[in-house]
């Protein structure tokens, strides 16, 4: 009895979805924009006394490191064929924002009403694209990460009603409600939402970040920013890639215990191997009101911070962390000055062997003698990636 009425109550939803279906989006084809390119383009950000810098390509010396048989690191020079400053630059700007069910205030009875996270979010995102993107010669994306609901349990109810539940506040609140219920639906997720998919026209990126709406569910974020790294390989040329990812919630941990939910597929080092392989810079945008520490332990508080910073490190991006929202545009203003203000180098690798490179870029002068002299500047750039054939 208990089973028949599981199916009786689902089908009625999955039948309910199927007039409802057409109104959800619809998953666009991406637009390629391709240009042959064999060297490696690596974004550089130059600080002195917490002031960028400009220098020119002479003032840059760049080594990749390949590891010998016996694991020791060897550096060669790399030779600069080309270098670049923003007015002269393409920019390729992917803008994820985490529309998760906590970044919409809440309209429970005798709740305090918070703020609207999401609605402030696309606000500067819109500005950020408007103060750096050029649409005679960049192109831009606009996303989310959010949850997808499908039913699956045991039954396979969605090979037998041949529809997929769509993504909206009521079929989410039926998925959960099932799930306590009757504690046999396991959930299936795509989780980065392209809602403006590569393009050079600002008005579309805009209308794009607008569709954030659709708030619900945790924050698959590995998986997410994973999918997103791999849609720069869309993006291939001189472009600068960069993405600014925007989350107020914690990466979700892998299971540790049976009959626990694995919410991502792919490790850290996956996310970040994708990452630098597709040549992104990223930036990221923490959104705690309050210090997770409180909240989930010191473990747990430095394993989403860490998480933040080593995608941003690791890309030579910066990773910022925001507790009042009334200085979320100030952050992304920030980000539009560090975007403006990047150097952007490309050399070709002089060494053909696959395997793992890192990267180190050393900042100074010549002097008369041709002597190198190496500034103690502070410097962010991609730390490596994986060459292959």
């Amino acid at each position: 009895m208990r089973k028949s009425l599981k199916l009786c109550v689902v089908s009625v939803f999955c039948l309910f979805s199927l007039n409802t279906f057409s109104a959800e989006k619809t998953v666009q084809e991406p637009t390629q924009f391709r240009v042959e390119v064999k060297n490696v383009h690596l974004p550089l950000l130059i600080f002195d006394k917490g002031q960028t810098l400009k220098l020119n390509k002479e003032n840059f010396r760049i080594f990749e490191g390949e590891k010998d048989s016996g694991g020791k690191v060897v550096w060669t020079e790399q030779n600069i064929e080309s270098f670049n400053r923003y007015d002269d630059q393409a920019i390729a700007l992917a803008v994820a924002i985490d529309s998760s069910e906590s970044m919409v205030p809440t309209f429970q009875s005798n709740a305090q009403l918070g703020e609207n996270k999401l609605e402030q979010a696309k606000n500067a995102a819109r500005s950020l694209f408007r103060s750096v993107f050029r649409e005679e010669k960049d192109v831009g994306l606009a996303s989310e990460i959010a949850y997808e609901i499908n039913f699956l349990d045991s039954d396979k109810l969605q090979d037998a009603f041949g529809v997929n539940i769509p993504r909206s506040f009521f079929f989410r609140n039926t998925y959960y409600f099932l799930m306590k219920k009757y504690d046999t639906v396991t959930l299936a997720s795509t989780n980065l939402f392209i809602n403006q998919d590569w393009t050079n026209n600002l008005k579309d990126i805009e209308i794009g970040i607008s569709k954030a709406n659709q708030a619900g569910g945790n924050t698959p974020l590995r998986d997410a920013v994973f999918n997103l790294a791999r849609h720069f390989s869309h993006v291939s040329g001189n472009f600068l890639r960069v993405a600014v990812v925007l989350t107020d919630g914690l990466d979700i941990p892998d299971p540790q215990a049976s009959g626990e939910i694995k919410i991502n597929d792919h490790s850290l080092a996956e996310v970040i191997s994708e990452l630098q392989n597709n040549q992104v810079l990223v930036y990221t945008v923490g959104l705690y009101q309050q210090d997770p520490v409180l909240i989930f332990g010191s473990s747990r508080a430095a394993q989403v911070t860490d998480f933040l910073e080593e995608l941003a490190k690791t890309t030579g991006g910066l990773a910022f962390f925001e507790t009042d929202l009334s200085r979320l545009s100030d952050v992304f203003f920030k980000i539009g000055a560090m975007i403006r203000s990047v150097n952007f180098l490309s050399y070709e690798p002089i060494s053909n062997t696959e395997g793992e490179r890192l990267i180190k870029v050393e900042a100074g002068e010549w002097d008369t003698h041709n002597k190198w002299h190496k500034k103690n500047y502070t410097l962010f750039h991609r730390q490596g990636y994986f060459y292959k054939k």
